[in-house]
């Protein structure tokens, strides 16, 4: 019994480190992902209140915009991305116009199962585009949470394969989310500057690394330039304001700048030449369990890798194993044979990857 102590223990704490330095949120995960990545150069920004709060404040917005959506910052050039309109279930076929009718036959008899929210039917040089997706969670609103979203995949691949034995699909492709937005530049209004306190105000931009710079014709007579992250904007704004019970500053959506309309997206699946499942099952007897799932909840958790763990100390210490044959088979990952503490270090990084909205592999 002290032998599956020890060897339990430290192969806990080994999974608790690992588990602190990813850092990652306990959440549903919609095919790996937690929405989008970020951009080259971009990090997401988790507490995006303020930049919500003044897209929806715009009084001339270039185009409307509406709650939620995902803010990432470049902490080199201070641009911002607000990415709105996400779809999941992203998926797009090409056919060409005497496919039509047969195209559309097919996809009816799928029509009720996939219940995509959009559809979009567009024509370029004699060939037809469809596309589908959706954009509101169960309870019919938008989001762009992947958790709230029904993993359409293996519907949309069995379409697939239809349509291609009918050999009426030029392309085809799958999409976990697509989001359109606009890179924006922000710039910080100060107001309430007098002869007598813009030499303390210039001072205390100074200490940031900013510029004040006047301006005119504007409803704000100075600008902070020369500072680029939110987190050191706001740092001025509040040692400004702090000190100078007159003056105002503002990261205001009238100094917003439009630099690019843009789309992301997470990486194309190609369903032409698609496997059936990116995760296939490991299938024993009439039980079928995915690699890693253990507990059979369709989730790869941190329960998994307990699981595997225990078991992996039971076997070291010759006890038997409280597992059925199929979870064993889930559970030896590697496929060696045995569980070992590697199996459960390999579930433990799978569920990481997901949950940081990477894309896992068991290699």
């Amino acid at each position: 019994m002290k032998k599956i102590k020890k060897v339990f223990a430290i192969g806990l704490s080994s999974i608790f480190c690992m588990s602190a330095m990813f850092s990652f949120p306990v959440n549903a995960i919609f095919r790996g992902i937690d929405g989008l990545s970020a951009p080259d150069g971009y990090v997401q920004f988790e507490d995006n209140g303020y930049y919500q709060d003044a897209a929806n404040g715009w009084i001339d917005p270039p185009e409307p915009f509406a709650v939620p959506y995902v803010v990432y910052e470049n902490p080199e050039t201070g641009h911002i991305i607000l990415a709105k309109n996400h779809m999941f279930n992203y998926v797009q076929f090409c056919v060409t116009e005497e496919n039509i009718d047969a195209f559309e036959q097919i996809y009816a008899v799928y029509a009720d199962s996939l219940n995509f929210d959009e559809e979009v039917k567009d024509e370029s040089s004699g060939e037809i585009y469809y596309t589908y997706y959706d954009n509101k969670n169960a309870d019919g609103v938008e989001s762009c949470d992947p958790a709230e979203f029904e993993d359409k995949y293996d519907i949309i691949f069995e379409l697939t394969q239809e349509l291609k034995a009918a050999d009426l699909l030029l392309e085809a492709r799958y999409y976990c989310c697509v989001a359109t937005g606009l890179e924006v530049d922000s710039t910080v209004g100060v107001t309430g500057i007098t002869e007598e306190n813009i030499d303390t105000v210039s001072e205390i931009v100074a200490d940031y690394g900013g510029t004040l710079t006047p301006l005119e014709g504007d409803i704000y007579e100075y600008l902070i330039t020369d500072v680029t992250t939110f987190e050191t904007k706001m740092a001025v704004k509040e040692a400004v304001e702090a000190q100078i019970s007159d003056v105002t500053v503002v990261l205001s959506t009238s100094v917003f700048e439009t630099v690019d309309n843009l789309t992301l997206e997470t990486d194309a699946i190609d369903l032409l030449t698609a496997e059936p499942d990116p995760d296939p099952p490991v299938a024993t007897g009439t039980t079928t369990l995915s690699t890693g799932d253990i507990d059979g909840d369709g989730d790869i958790t941190l329960q998994d890798a307990y699981q595997a763990l225990v078991a992996y100390a039971s076997a070291s210490a010759g006890l038997e194993l409280e597992l059925t044959e199929e979870q064993q088979a889930a559970a030896d990952v590697d496929g060696d044979g045995a569980i070992t503490i590697a199996d459960a270090f390999k579930i433990l990084i799978y569920y990481a990857t997901e949950a940081v909205g990477r894309t896992p592999s068991w290699d």
